[in-house]
């Protein structure tokens, strides 16, 4: 019993003295997104999926320099390389059988589906900066319907516990 208990202290102890930071990320659009969150204490971060209308938490031992982003959805893409790969299987086999006017519409298909996997790649969106020990970080997911794409905004409370 006394083991558990020094055990307990030990614990809140290294919970108060490393300064454990919060991270909650929401997501306000109608559509899920995986997101990475990279908190000071890790390099390769968290992974979490967060449904529409929904948040996911995690935390940090310690404040320092934090990034949080959207990852490529990877079920689209793989329904974009499985498209992509049809249409050139369709050219490959039926080459003969098709009009120029075919080959060209099936290539400008195939073309559009490859600046939208190269845009998957590239395209999220992402916010990040530092944030204190003891302190939090808000991020709020939307989707932007004109400009077609990912917002994040990340907000960052730090604490003061100096009362300065």
């Amino acid at each position: 019993m006394r083991g558990f208990l020094l055990l307990a202290v030990a614990l809140l102890a290294a919970l108060f003295l490393g300064g454990c930071v919060t991270f909650q990320v929401t997501n306000v659009s109608e559509v899920g997104s995986r997101m990475l969150i990279r908190p000071p204490d890790t390099t390769r971060g968290h992974t979490k999926f967060i449904n529409a209308a929904d948040s996911e938490s995690t935390f940090s031992t310690h404040g320092g320099s934090f990034t949080i982003t959207t990852l490529p959805d990877e079920e689209y893409r793989r329904l974009l390389l499985e498209v992509r790969e049809q249409i050139g299987q369709r050219l490959f086999e039926e080459a003969a059988a098709l009009t120029g006017a075919e080959v060209a519409q099936l290539v400008e298909r195939m073309t559009q589906l490859t600046e939208n996997l190269e845009a998957l790649g590239r395209e999220g969106a992402s916010c990040g900066g530092s944030v204190t020990d003891f302190g939090s970080v808000t991020g709020v997911l939307s989707w932007d319907d004109v400009a077609q794409k990912w917002v994040l905004t990340c907000s960052v409370q730090n604490e003061d516990l100096l009362g300065d």
